[in-house]
Order: C-alpha cells, then sequence, then structure tokens
C-alpha cells in the first residue's frame, strides 16, 4: 500500500499542473514514441482520470495527455513531482530498533 502522505502530496502537484510551455510540431512527432514515464490517475470509476505520457529531452520533460494531440513542456525539475519513482511513493519500513536502546540506562550514584 501506498504512503498516504506522499500520494496526497503528489495529487496536490495535479490540482494545479502548469506547464512552462508547448511543444513544436517536430517535437510532438518526436513524443509518440516510447514514453520513459506514464501516469495514469485512476478515480472510483473504470476510467482513469488522467493519463500522461512522460519523455524527457535536454530541452526539458514533454507530456502529452491521452487523448491530446498537444505536447507541453515542464521544466525538468518538475519530473520528480509530477511522475516520481514507484519507490518514493512506497512506505519505509520501520528501522530495526538497536538493542542498547531499550537497555535500562545506568545512573552514578547520588552522595
Amino acid at each position: 500500500m501506498a504512503e498516504s502522505l506522499r500520494v496526497a502530496t503528489l495529487l496536490g502537484q495535479y490540482q494545479n499542473l502548469d506547464a512552462s510551455g508547448f511543444g513544436t510540431a517536430a517535437q510532438a512527432d518526436s513524443a509518440k514514441g516510447k514514453a520513459r514515464r506514464t501516469v495514469t490517475l485512476g478515480g472510483s470509476g473504470k476510467s482513469p482520470l488522467l493519463v500522461l505520457t512522460l519523455d524527457s529531452t535536454a530541452s526539458g520533460i514533454w507530456a502529452r495527455k491521452s487523448g491530446d494531440e498537444t505536447v507541453y513542456r515542464f521544466d525538468a525539475w518538475r519530473l520528480r513531482e509530477i511522475a516520481p519513482a514507484d519507490s518514493q511513493l512506497r512506505p519505509v519500513p520501520p528501522a530495526a530498533a538497536h538493542p542498547a536502546a531499550h537497555a535500562p540506562t545506568a545512573h552514578p550514584p547520588r552522595h
């Protein structure tokens, strides 16, 4: 199960997702290839709310919404915010307790 705070933060990125520009016709054509990442946001219904395919180049991140021919440009730093690695959303296992952490503490005698 995904870690809820991280998922909530991720979904917050999509509430007001703004692109930094649009791709040219040539960039749109090259963006039709296999995407490096795909983000699918699902709701309570069977159809996804959003499917966004993403690819990166030296000039930025290129995104295409499923069913839309427009190619949107995002700054490279936005990629980790809108499409983090799957491992970023997984719960962090609790650290193993160190045995000394539960040992009684010795106090010097009072005089």
